[in-house]
């Protein structure tokens, strides 16, 4: 037999003993009260009754030592089960470059990305959800996990400061992802949410790894085809569209087809 509060018990003993000390004195002071009354106040006290003294001092004590046994919580035996994980394990990967920062969507790409994740993430019960953040290069933001409340908030702190690195690079977050995932895991999903223009070139290859490693790739883009000037912060403070080299505003358009091309895939 095991106690899953031994301390509790324990303390509870301790108190236990306390009260019958209490109650133990106040006995004997009562005896010693009648016997400076003398025989006079003797005659109005009732009789004594040993069996029934006993009998309540017994119940008395059957009760002070259940009550220590409940609050130790005792435990008999214990059974190891094996109960399988059959959720979904959904990584998500989030471009932070500065094209998400494109106003052809409301309020703009990323933030409107943030939001459609957080959305789908309250869907996924008895799921594992990670976060890779990319730009040029990938970061593991949040790691699988069941705690919707650490990803939440992995989820809120992401800007497009959040990677150093600019510029687009597809492949970076889907070879990330490959290192992430429990090879043992059953249902392994990453989910690529950008806007699909690609900087690195080298999506091909690893679109193959993970083809091999089993993990199934969805895309989601974000933005329009027709495109969006994008909206920076100047170091005045305020807010300008950025431009390119010749000073022309720099409009950026959602790539479908590389993204279609990689979920084909």
């Amino acid at each position: 037999m095991t106690f899953a509060s031994p301390k509790l018990g324990l303390l509870a003993v301790f108190i236990s003993l306390c009260i019958s000390a209490w109650m133990l004195s106040q006995r004997y002071n009562q005896r010693k009260r009648l016997a400076r009354w003398g025989a006079a106040t003797q005659a109005i006290v009732p009789p004594h009754e040993p069996i029934r003294q006993v009998l309540r001092t017994f119940c008395l004590m059957i009760a002070i030592v259940s009550f220590d046994l409940a609050i130790a919580r005792p435990q008999w035996g214990f059974r190891l089960e094996k109960i399988p994980h059959r959720g979904v394990t959904m990584l998500f990967a989030l471009d932070t470059s500065k094209s998400m920062l494109a106003n052809d969507v409301r309020p703009n790409r990323l933030e409107l990305a943030k939001m459609s994740i957080l959305d789908l993430s309250k869907t996924l019960k008895d799921s594992q959800v990670g976060l890779i953040a990319f730009a040029g290069s990938a970061f593991l933001q949040c790691p699988p996990t069941t705690d919707f409340g650490a990803f939440k908030a992995s989820l809120q702190a992401i800007n497009t400061d959040t990677i150093q690195h600019g510029g687009t690079n597809l492949s970076a977050p889907l070879l990330l992802a490959q290192k992430c995932f429990n090879p043992q895991a059953q249902y392994k999903h990453l989910m690529l949410i950008t806007d699909g223009e690609d900087l690195s070139g080298t999506v091909g290859h690893a679109i193959e790894v993970l083809k091999k490693a089993g993990i199934v790739v969805h895309t989601i883009g974000i933005g329009t085809t027709q495109g969006g000037s994008i909206l920076i912060d100047a170091p005045n403070g305020t807010q300008i569209y950025k431009k390119d080299d010749q000073g022309n505003t720099l409009i950026t358009h959602l790539d479908e087809q590389t993204l279609k091309t990689i979920a084909s895939t």
